[in-house]
């Protein structure tokens, strides 16, 4: 069992999750770079004077120091100086949209004491883009996400047969099997994906974030969708970010 009395972590973080849990203390959900999720008690958190200088903000990137509990209890949060706070963030409703389904999709899918500092680069990258179309940015989180966490999806070879998918325009995606076929059972469950959507995921799984937007769309609800399936339930935050896909400019 870890003491009371040990010497505090740091690490830099970004808050992803915040909560009230009384009039002066707050309770978070933070990603820091080397140590993954630290779920903790900020106590007297939004005190002006003290640790925490008024408050852990929602998607600030700040210094944490706290100190572990044993599995299965929250830790205690000493200390936060905040050190950006993506004040772009709040002028873009899409942006905004997009950060909040980021920020819960990492929360939902790391996990304590497992660290993934490509992720968390990766997030940071995302939240200082000052584009307007956050589905490009949106899209190469997603499958950073899935890499890191051990889920990268076959592109190129069929999942049953193993030879190449060809120049098909549509073909069966298999989430039991991870990947693409195009003989699918029919006893399985498998979704429609055009050749055009597997190329933006192509495209984007080697850095490159361009092409035509209506694709790389339908790349974020493909890989939306593959996020749910692992999960087994739905992100309360896609909905707004889904809704803002389609508004975004066609450039």
């Amino acid at each position: 069992m870890l003491s009371a009395t040990m010497a505090p972590a740091r690490d830099t973080a970004i808050c992803l999750r915040e909560a009230e849990w009384s009039e002066t203390s707050q309770i978070a959900t933070l990603f820091t770079r080397e140590h993954g999720i630290v779920r903790g008690i900020a106590r007297g958190a939004k005190r002006e004077r003290g640790s925490f200088a008024g408050g852990i903000d929602l998607l600030c990137l700040g210094e944490l120091l706290w100190v572990s509990k044993p599995a299965g209890q929250l830790d205690t949060l000493t200390s936060w100086s905040a050190l950006e706070f993506f004040a772009s963030l709040g002028r873009s409703w899409p942006r905004w949209t997009q950060a909040m389904y980021l920020a819960q999709m990492t929360s939902a899918m790391l996990r304590e004491d497992d660290p993934h500092p490509g992720v968390f680069d990766s997030l940071i990258e995302v939240l200082r883009d000052g584009s307007e179309a956050p589905a490009r940015a949106a899209l190469g989180f997603q499958w950073t996400l899935l890499r890191h966490t051990g889920l990268a999806i076959e592109l190129d070879a069929d999942a049953i047969s193993r030879e190449s998918l060809g120049d098909a325009e549509i073909v069966d995606f298999m989430p039991a099997r991870g990947g693409f076929t195009l003989h699918a059972p029919a006893s399985e469950t498998r979704w429609r994906v055009r050749m055009s959507t597997i190329e933006a995921l192509r495209r984007v799984s080697t850095g490159d974030h361009t092409g035509e937007i209506e694709p790389i769309r339908r790349g974020v609800r493909f890989m939306h969708a593959c996020l749910t399936h692992v999960l087994g339930r739905e992100l309360s935050a896609w909905e707004a970010f889904g809704g803002c896909l389609s508004e975004e400019p066609t450039g």
